[in-house]
C-alpha cells in the first residue's frame, strides 16, 4: 500500500488569493472590505464578529482547495493521505472527517523528553479527538523530534517515556523522526539532521532498537480495537479563538490557556473528547442523560471559559440539559454569539439562554438535567486555590455525577494528588482494555480501582507479549480493585472480560499470586515470616496464613569486575574494578560511546537452588542497555530502570560467570570532538565536501550522562507456596 505522507506548504500571514473577497462574500453574505481594519485592530464590539467570519470562511476554503483536492487525488489513485497540521487554517478535530484520510497526524513533543502531566491544550488530545468523534482508528504520530535538545542524548528508555505520552493520548502508528540515511561510516555532526533522536544504524545501541518497536507495535495494535470510553466532553473552544485572531492559525490550538484543567481530569480518573461545532450540531444525540456520537456516551459537558459561543451549539446544550444531561461552566459564562450577521439578536439569545441555563452562585436544576458554574477551574492565580484531589470542589463535582474510571483512595494512600499514574480506557465486544502506564520517576505499589464489573481478568504485558490472569482482587460497588505495582516509567494492558470468577484472592501479604484452583493457592513470597490471605468463593470470604521459612538474604555480586570497553572507532579500553563506577568518573573512560563488556564469577551456595526457589537477577543502576549472559547463556536485556530477570534455570552451584554487555550513549564521544570532519573521499567522488562550517551545539556538551554498570547487583530469591483450600 503506498501512502502519500509528505506535502509541505508554508505561508506567513494571511491566506490570500485573487477572488478572495468575492468569495467572501458569497459564502457569508456580505462585502468584507470596509472591515479589514477589524482584523489587526479592536472597533467597537464588531471585531471578534469579523475574525470569526474570516476564519470560519478561510476554514471552509481551505478544506474545498487543499484537503479535498488532494485527498481526491489520493483516492483516485488508490492511495492512502496522511497530514499534518502544522498550523493549519482548518479545524484538526474536522480534518478526520473524510472516508480517504485513514491516519491523522499526532504533533510531537518539542524539546520534552519525559511526558509528566498530559495537558488538554496538546494538540495530541485535539487531534485524536477528531479521530475518535469521526470513526478513525488509525492515528499517526511523528514521534522523537526533540526528545533533548541535543542529539545523540536519547536513550531507548526516554523513547519509550515519550511513547506512553502518545500512547495515552491515542495515537496507535508511529512515524519515528527519525532515520537519517547517511552512506559514512561514521557519525559526522555537521552532516547530520539537526533536529531529531539518532535513530539510524550509526548509533550504538541501533542493534536494540526492535525492543522498543516490538512494545510499541503490540501496544498501537492492541489500543486500535474497540471504541474510546470517555466520560467527559469538553467543548472545543475553537470558536472562541476564532474572534480573537485571524492571523496566525497556530493560537487557535495554542493560544487558549487551560490552565490545570488536563491534567485534574487524567489524574482523577477522567478522560475526555474535546466536541466540536460541527459535531454538536450536526450528528450529536441525547441518551439517557449523556451526548451520544458513535459508541460513545460523555456523562458530562465542560464549556472551559467560554466567552463567545454559536447560537446554534448553544442551542443544542441547552436542549442537552433540559433532557437530563449534565453541563459545567468553568471560570465564566458565555456572552456572545459569533458572526456579524443578526449579531445582535444573536448576543440576546446568547445571554437568555445562559441566564436560564446557569446559576452565578453554583448548581440549578434545569429540566431534567442539572448545570453548574464553578469559578477558578482553569485559572488559580492563588495558592489556596490549589486544592488536595480528594478537596477539590470542581473534583467533588464531577464524583457527584459520575464516579472516576481508574480511581485511587488519596486519603489510604496519603497522597495530595496523582503525580503520573496515566490509563487509557477502551471497549472491545464486553470487554475492557486499560492501557496503564507509570509515567514517572517512581515505582507505584497500591490498590487502584477500575469502573468495570467484568470478572474474568489478563495482565497483558507489553515489554514481552506475556499474557497472566489475575486472581487478586476485589469487587466493590465502584468497580474492581487490583493491586498496581509497576515499575518507574513501566507499563502494562489490564484486559476484564465478562464472564464468572468462582474464586479468587482479596488480600494478600504474598508477593504475587501465580494461580486459584479448586483446591490450590500457588504464591510467590519474598520475605521470611507469617503471611496471611483471603480468598472470596462463592460470595464467601475464607481466611488462611503460611509461615514462611527457606528464603536466602539476596546474594551480592561482587569482586574484581574485567571490563572490556570496544567500538570500531576509538581504541580499546580495558579495565580492572574492585567497584562498579561510571565511566564518566574516569577521565580515560569518559568519551567512550559504544558497548562495554563486564565479566565476573561468583559463587552460588547450594542453599540457593532449592526446588521451590525461584532466583531473580537485579542489576540495580545501568546507564543504559545491558545484556545479560550467565555461564555464556543469554538471559534478556535490560533497557528500563528496575527491569529483573528469572535466572533459575542457567545458574548452578558453585562458580558462575556473568556477562553483562552494558551499551550507553554517543553524547559522550561527540562531546570530545572538537573539528567538523571531512567526507570520507570515497563517499565525497559522489556527494562532494558539503559546506556546513558550523560548530554543532553537542561539541563540548556537558554534564555528560552516567554510563556503565552501577549496581549493585545481587541474586533476588522468591520462593514459590502451595496453600491447600
Amino acid at each position: 500500500m503506498l501512502t502519500v505522507s509528505n506535502c509541505q506548504i508554508r505561508r506567513p500571514g494571511i491566506y490570500w488569493s485573487d477572488n478572495l473577497l468575492e468569495k467572501f462574500q458569497a459564502f457569508k453574505g456580505y462585502d468584507i472590505t470596509k472591515y479589514l481594519p477589524a482584523l489587526w485592530w479592536q472597533i467597537d464590539n464588531i471585531s471578534p464578529k469579523i475574525r470569526y467570519d474570516v476564519n470560519e470562511f478561510l476554514h471552509h476554503q481551505g478544506l474545498s482547495a487543499f484537503f479535498k483536492t488532494f485527498l481526491s487525488w489520493c483516492e483516485q489513485h488508490n492511495v492512502k493521505g496522511r497530514i499534518q497540521p502544522y498550523g493549519f487554517r482548518q479545524t484538526i478535530l474536522k480534518l478526520p472527517d473524510s472516508p480517504t484520510f485513514q491516519k491523522w497526524k499526532l504533533q510531537p513533543v518539542k524539546r520534552t523528553s519525559i511526558p509528566g502531566s498530559i495537558h488538554v491544550s496538546d494538540r495530541r488530545k485535539y487531534v485524536a479527538s477528531g479521530a475518535h468523534i469521526y470513526g478513525r482508528e488509525v492515528i499517526s504520530t511523528e514521534a522523537f523530534t526533540f526528545i533533548h535538545w541535543e542529539r545523540y542524548r536519547a536513550t531507548l528508555e526516554e523513547l519509550k517515556i515519550a511513547s506512553d505520552g502518545y500512547l495515552r493520548s491515542g495515537a496507535t502508528k508511529f512515524y519515528n523522526h527519525g532515520y537519517s540515511y547517511s552512506p559514512e561510516p561514521d557519525i559526522a555532526p555537521s552532516r547530520t539532521i539537526g533536529f531529531a533522536a539518532v535513530l539510524n544504524h550509526q548509533n550504538v545501541w541501533w542493534k536494540y532498537y526492535p525492543l522498543l518497536a516490538n512494545y510499541v507495535a503490540r501496544c498501537s495494535y492492541i489500543l486500535r480495537q474497540g471504541e474510546f470510553a470517555p466520560d467527559i466532553a469538553i467543548y472545543s473552544p475553537l470558536a472562541n479563538q476564532w474572534t480573537k485572531d485571524a492571523l496566525n492559525a497556530r493560537k487557535w490550538t495554542r493560544g487558549f490557556d487551560w490552565g490545570e484543567l488536563g491534567d485534574l481530569l487524567l489524574a482523577n480518573g477522567y478522560d475526555f473528547d474535546l466536541l466540536n461545532d460541527d459535531a454538536l450540531q450536526n450528528f450529536a444525540e441525547i441518551e439517557d442523560g449523556a451526548i451520544a456520537i458513535r459508541a460513545m456516551r460523555y456523562k458530562v459537558l465542560l464549556l472551559p471559559n467560554i466567552e463567545s459561543i454559536p447560537l446554534e451549539t448553544l442551542k443544542f446544550i441547552e436542549k442537552y440539559a433540559r433532557e437530563g444531561g449534565t453541563v459545567i461552566a468553568l471560570d465564566r459564562l458565555p456572552a456572545f454569539s459569533v458572526g456579524l450577521q443578526n449579531y445582535q439578536q444573536n448576543d440576546i439569545q446568547v445571554q437568555k439562554i445562559v441566564n436560564d441555563l446557569f446559576n452565578e452562585n453554583g448548581e440549578q436544576h434545569f429540566g431534567r438535567g442539572k448545570t453548574w458554574f464553578i469559578r477558578k477551574v482553569i485559572h488559580r492565580p492563588i495558592w489556596w486555590d490549589q486544592y488536595a484531589s480528594i478537596f477539590d470542589p470542581f473534583l467533588n463535582t464531577l464524583r457527584e455525577i459520575v464516579q472516576p474510571d481508574f480511581s485511587i483512595d488519596f486519603a489510604q494512600q496519603d497522597m495530595r494528588k496523582n503525580n503520573g499514574l496515566a490509563f487509557y480506557h477502551r471497549k472491545l465486544q464486553g470487554s475492557d482494555v486499560y492501557f496503564v502506564a507509570n509515567i514517572q520517576d517512581g515505582a507505584v505499589d497500591m490498590p487502584v480501582t477500575f469502573r468495570t464489573m467484568n470478572p474474568r481478568i489478563e495482565k497483558w504485558n507489553p515489554f514481552t507479549g506475556d499474557i497472566e490472569n489475575v486472581h487478586h482482587f476485589k469487587v466493590a460497588a465502584t468497580g474492581t480493585e487490583i493491586p498496581v505495582r509497576l515499575l518507574p516509567y513501566e507499563s502494562m494492558i489490564f484486559v476484564f472480560h465478562p464472564g464468572t470468577s468462582e474464586m479468587h484472592v482479596t488480600r494478600s501479604e504474598f508477593q504475587s499470586i501465580k494461580s486459584v484452583r479448586k483446591s490450590m493457592i500457588t504464591a510467590l513470597a519474598d520475605r521470611n515470616g507469617l503471611h496471611k490471605i483471603s480468598l472470596q468463593k462463592n460470595g464467601e470470604t475464607t481466611k488462611f496464613s503460611s509461615q514462611i521459612e527457606g528464603i536466602p538474604a539476596p546474594l551480592n555480586i561482587s569482586g574484581k569486575w574485567h571490563l572490556r570497553l570496544e567500538n570500531n572507532v576509538q581504541p580499546v579500553l580495558e579495565k580492572e574494578l574492585d567497584e562498579l563506577i561510571s565511566w564518566t568518573t574516569d577521565s580515560t573512560l569518559q568519551h567512550f560511546s559504544g558497548t562495554g563488556t563486564y565479566e565476573i564469577a561468583f559463587h552460588l551456595p547450594e542453599s540457593y537452588l532449592k526446588a521451590d526457589l525461584q532466583l531473580i537477577l537485579d542489576l540495580g543502576k545501568v546507564w543504559n542497555i545491558a545484556e545479560i549472559f550467565i555461564n555464556d547463556q543469554a538471559v534478556a536485556t535490560r533497557w528500563m530502570r528496575g527491569q529483573t530477570f528469572d535466572v533459575t534455570n542457567v545458574v548452578h552451584g558453585g562458580q558462575n560467570k556473568l556477562t553483562v554487555l552494558v551499551t550507553n550513549t554517543l553524547i559522550n564521544r561527540v562531546a570530545a570532538l572538537t573539528a567538523l570532519t571531512d567526507v570520507p573521499p570515497e563517499v565525497a567522488i559522489q556527494f562532494g565536501q558539503g559546506t556546513v562550517t558550523s560548530i554543532p551545539r553537542e561539541f563540548g556538551f556537558q554534564p555528560l550522562p552516567a554510563s556503565g554498570l552501577l549496581g549493585p547487583v545481587k541474586i533476588i530469591v522468591l520462593k514459590k507456596v502451595e496453600i491447600k483450600i
